[in-house]
């Protein structure tokens, strides 16, 4: 079956390859860091809206140019993409049971991560990153690691 997505005249950074009915594989393709961009956000709206409106899906996989494994990972997928529907979300649910902490401790968390970001430490250099462009598409995004590298972190 193997179709492949992609928006014609416009940088794709995401592909959709329908590798069955029931399977399909997302490539995240914005190097050097996959980071998130203006262009990505409707590319990726659109996938999501055709995966959530075709009934046959049954496996999404996620991945970028740069994975290793890929036979497998793909052989893995294909399996599992063949596996009943109900089958496969009641398993889900028994991992997500047996492997997440519960909401209270996940909350407490994200509680003390927020408390974490407005310590004074924290938001100066929060504000330095802002001043050097962090806030804008371009550069700062682009060279992430070597600002980050500046600030000492």
């Amino acid at each position: 079956m193997a179709t492949v997505m992609s928006s014609p005249g416009k940088s794709t950074q995401i592909r959709l390859t329908r590798t069955s009915a029931s399977y399909w594989r997302v490539t995240f393709d914005n190097p050097p860091l996959n980071l998130m961009g203006a262009a990505f956000v409707p590319q990726f709206r659109e996938i999501v809206s055709l995966i959530e409106a075709d009934e046959h899906v049954k496996v999404v996989l996620f991945d970028s140019p740069d994975a290793a494994l890929d036979k497998f990972v793909d052989a893995l997928a294909t399996r599992i993409a063949s596996f009943d529907k109900w089958a496969i979300a009641n398993t889900k649910h028994l991992v997500n049971e047996a492997s997440l902490p519960p909401d209270v401790e996940i909350a407490a968390g994200w509680q003390a991560c927020l408390k974490s970001l407005a310590r004074p430490a924290a938001q100066q250099k929060l504000k330095t990153l802002f001043e050097q462009g962090f806030h804008k598409p371009g550069d700062a995004e682009n060279h992430l690691g070597a600002y980050v590298e500046k600030l000492g972190l």
